[in-house]
């Protein structure tokens, strides 16, 4: 999801800042870096340091009716014990998932894309 955003433009310098090497290894040379762990990524994106998102909408039962023909970045917390996802939401399907995960987790956290 990290690179996505980059690749898209977003500036994710500030992500280093608030949570200092939670990218992959350098040596992978991977370039850009990945950010490694979804919720850290998901509570940036919801941080003042951020200025690319709006504001976050909180799910908690019934996301799938709910974010119907809307698209974003959706984060599944505690989907799989305290494993995470990050991804993006095109109003019926994720990227890099399966809709059935939006019934997964505790909850729910959806930034909605506008444009």
């Amino acid at each position: 999801m990290g690179v996505a955003l980059e690749k898209s433009g977003i500036d994710t310098s500030s992500f280093d800042s608030m949570y200092p090497q939670r990218r992959c290894y350098p040596g992978l040379k991977h370039s850009p870096r990945h950010i490694l762990a979804a919720q850290e990524l998901a509570n940036w994106i919801d941080s003042p340091r951020s200025t690319a998102f709006g504001t976050k909408k909180v799910i908690k039962g019934g996301a799938l009716s709910k974010l119907k023909d809307k698209k974003g970045i959706i984060f599944i917390m505690n989907g799989w014990g305290n494993t995470d996802h990050i991804d993006l939401w095109d109003g019926e399907y994720l990227k890099g998932g399966n809709t059935d995960w939006l019934n997964l987790g505790d909850e729910i956290w959806f930034w909605e894309i506008l444009v």
